[in-house]
């Protein structure tokens, strides 16, 4: 009898704490992904300049926290020419995050 109790124990259990457990961690997903996307202005920099630089359609756009598609025209590029001679992926990219990182 008290094998047949825990039997039954265990098929109403274990469907419930998967349940529990997929829930959870479709929060935590969510959680996840909305902290990823959310904009703090006082994150932002204080720099005029750089402000500036952005066009007022964008700001206008992208007030209040809305999205808006753009395309975004860097004012001079960097010299990557030396990542062919090296040959791992690996390489190129610490070359290009160096190269574009002392960039100033």
């Amino acid at each position: 009898m008290i094998a047949k109790t825990k039997r039954t124990f265990i098929r109403w259990w274990r469907p419930i704490s998967c349940s529990l457990f997929l829930g959870a961690t479709a929060i935590a997903v969510l959680a996840a992904i909305s902290s990823s996307r959310a904009t703090n202005p006082a994150d932002w920099p204080n720099d005029p300049s750089a402000a500036a630089k952005i066009a007022p359609w964008v700001t206008e756009h992208t007030a209040n926290g809305e999205q808006a598609e753009f395309i975004v025209v860097l004012a001079d590029q960097a010299d990557l020419s030396g990542s062919a001679a090296m040959s791992s992926k690996s390489e190129k990219g610490n070359y290009l995050r160096d190269t574009l990182w002392n960039r100033r």
